[in-house]
């Protein structure tokens, strides 16, 4: 598709191997907090609709108006 079109895969924790429980003391208690998971998968698809280059050189603009002067 001559550079138009791009796919973007991204993937976070995917076989939830993330273990990070929270112990927390306060006096005679124990509170275990275990976060959410963060397993997440996500795509983004871009497509380029005027992906043509400028055929614009930038060669000569004005010259007529430099001689002029």
């Amino acid at each position: 598709m001559n550079g138009k079109l791009a796919v973007q895969l991204q993937a976070n924790d995917i076989f939830n191997t993330s273990s990070s429980d929270i112990l927390m003391y306060s006096g005679n208690r124990l509170t275990i907090l275990a976060p959410k998971s963060r397993r997440s998968f996500g795509m983004t698809i871009r497509y380029k609709f005027n992906a043509t280059r400028s055929k614009y050189k930038g060669t000569g603009a004005g010259d007529s108006q430099k001689n002029r002067m």
